[in-house]
């Protein structure tokens, strides 16, 4: 008897050890590890967000670098491409840019701000009569390149013009007295005439709700007629 009584009393201790140690892994270990398993996947976002936030910083640290860059570049692009025509300094500027390079400013002709669907934004088309020497009329070509604005040259038609009035070395026919001698122009190779169509954009349509008609500026002046303004292209 005594025999089966350990038995039973092995038997016993070894459910009890089994019963405890069901009992701590449901109420103290698993609970753990979940509380573990929650810990650790807080701690990988936590890695992540913090991944996430230094590479922000260093775009935000880059872009605080570059702010002269950044200011500059749209300086530019605003100087390039303005808010409205902006007609009046424009052809100030074309003016000016006759007197510095020496050729003769005879025209310059705005039409209203056509809208450009591919880029949302206004082209106004210019045209320009000048006359100058070759390399002048070469220089006014450069400047219009080196203007602030951006201007792009559609074409250019070149005509030579016509020099002073020359004697004629023709003798006149016998019989009949020298008199004065007949003048002839003749053309003078150096001496061109230039029409200029070219492009200057603009973000936004003119000021006002009717663009007005085309604006032309004779020789010499920068006055606009009185047919409407350049803020009203």
């Amino acid at each position: 008897m005594s025999g089966v009584s350990n038995r039973t009393k092995i038997l016993l201790g070894v459910l009890v050890l089994l019963l405890v140690t069901v009992l701590w892994w449901l109420l103290i270990l698993s609970p753990q590890r979940d509380a573990i398993d929650t810990a650790q996947a807080e701690l990988d976002n936590s890695l992540v967000r913090e991944s996430t936030l230094q590479t922000r910083l260093a775009q935000l640290q880059q872009i605080r670098d570059n702010e002269l860059s950044y200011l500059f570049a749209i300086g530019q692009m605003e100087a390039s491409i303005p808010a409205t025509p902006q007609a009046d300094a424009f052809i100030e500027k074309l003016t000016f840019l006759a007197e510095r390079t020496g050729v003769e400013l005879n025209q310059i002709a705005l039409t209203p701000p056509v809208a450009d669907a591919l880029s949302g934004g206004f082209e106004v088309p210019v045209s320009v009569a000048i006359e100058g020497e070759y390399f002048e009329i070469l220089g006014f070509l450069y400047g219009l390149e080196a203007m602030d604005r951006l201007v792009r040259v559609d074409s250019i038609g070149l005509t030579p013009l016509e020099g002073a009035e020359e004697p004629d070395s023709t003798p006149p026919p016998e019989g009949e007295g020298s008199g004065e001698t007949a003048g002839r122009l003749r053309p003078n190779p150096d001496l061109l005439a230039a029409d200029i169509t070219m492009l200057i954009f603009t973000r936004g349509p003119a000021s006002g709700s009717n663009p007005g008609p085309a604006v032309t500026v004779p020789q010499g002046s920068a006055e606009l007629d009185d047919e409407g303004s350049g803020e009203d292209l």
